[in-house]
């Protein structure tokens, strides 16, 4: 399900780049910030592109999700990243990343994280002049967060900016929800033990200190409302919508997808 915000309701669109008005951009560079459903809606934009046959790749500008897929390029090879984008139609790419725990250093190919990849290796791939699209900042698995100071990461070749938000984190307490829950507390002038309003979530997603640090003014800025599975969270999410319009004419749709 994606649904659009048009003249003060949802519409149902076909696709994430028609709702998000990309079908026109050539060769976008899409970097998604946010918490709740930031991996899933790269996975979908891919997704819409391989079935338009038009080669994407995607990557981090921190660190990404990696799985067990033949269309991830752990390594800076221009030979492997043709060699699979012309197989598979698509490249996720990064280098592996290494951690350590209480027992030590835990094998890359164990961790199943990739970081960002030098700038030599992301202009080559931009170069190459196919949508692409960059996951730039982490949440820990939390709905809902406030960028840290070096957040988000996003690169000079940036031409779209989306921002996602998991409804599921309205109606809860902003520290059991919120990544940097002191820094969303601060935010929206409240308490980190106050709950999260609809309100709360038009407020975040239109601070430039929340989903628009960063953004400069000749990069598209969008907002994704995401996880609205039930009837309760498409009228919260219309809400949120309605509050987002009228202080600013921001793209917003809804989606819901884990």
């Amino acid at each position: 399900m994606v649904l659009c915000y048009e003249h003060g309701k949802l519409s149902e669109q076909q696709t994430y780049l028609e709702a998000l008005l990309l079908e026109q951009s050539a060769a976008p560079v899409i970097s998604i910030v946010g918490a709740g459903g930031k991996t899933t809606t790269a996975l979908y934009l891919a997704q819409e592109y391989i079935r338009m046959k038009v080669p994407v790749a995607v990557t981090t500008s921190t660190h990404m999700q990696v799985w067990d897929e033949p269309w991830f390029l752990l390594e800076e090879s221009k030979e492997f990243f043709q060699q699979i984008l012309k197989r598979e139609g698509q490249v996720w790419f990064g280098l592996p990343v290494e951690i350590k725990n209480e027992t030590g250093r835990i094998p890359a190919e164990d961790i199943r994280k990739m970081q960002s990849v030098s700038r030599v290796f992301f202009k080559y791939v931009a170069d190459r002049k196919i949508p692409i699209i960059i996951e730039a900042d982490g949440a820990r698995r939390m709905p809902c967060k406030a960028p840290g100071e070096q957040e988000p990461v996003l690169y000079p070749e940036t031409t779209d900016v989306l921002a996602v938000y998991g409804l599921d984190a309205v109606g809860r307490p902003i520290r059991e929800v919120c990544f940097r829950s002191e820094t969303v507390a601060e935010i929206l002038e409240k308490e980190e033990s106050e709950y999260l309003t609809p309100e709360d979530i038009a407020k975040l997603a239109l601070s430039r200190q929340g989903g628009r640090k960063n953004v400069l003014s000749d990069q598209r800025y969008c907002v994704i409302l995401n996880k609205a599975d039930d009837q309760s969270r498409l009228e919260m999410a219309e809400s949120i919508c309605g509050e987002i319009k009228s202080r600013e004419n921001v793209q917003v749709i809804v989606t819901a997808h884990s």
